[in-house]
């Protein structure tokens, strides 16, 4: 009885240690995602930068989204978005 209680509560830890490295590695899967989006935005003139609307990333079941604010004065020279 006592061995298989052992069995069972081993079996629930390995679950949820392959549970915890999944979502790991969804998590880095999203943080490399949105860093190679950024560097493709950083290529784009300033004047053509434009957001998108929210779209499911294909072959995913997640979304992304691009959001770029109004132009504002960084200071005298320099205009940010």
């Amino acid at each position: 009885m006592i061995s298989s209680m052992l069995i069972i509560g081993m079996a629930k830890l390995t679950q949820i240690a392959f549970s915890s490295t999944n979502s790991n590695g969804i998590v880095m899967q999203a943080q490399q995602y949105a860093a190679s989006e950024a560097e493709l935005q950083k290529k784009v003139d300033y004047k053509d930068l434009a957001g998108a609307a929210r779209s499911v990333i294909a072959g995913t079941d997640f979304q992304q989204e691009v959001t770029i604010s109004a132009e504002s004065d960084y200071s005298d020279a320099i205009k940010q978005k």
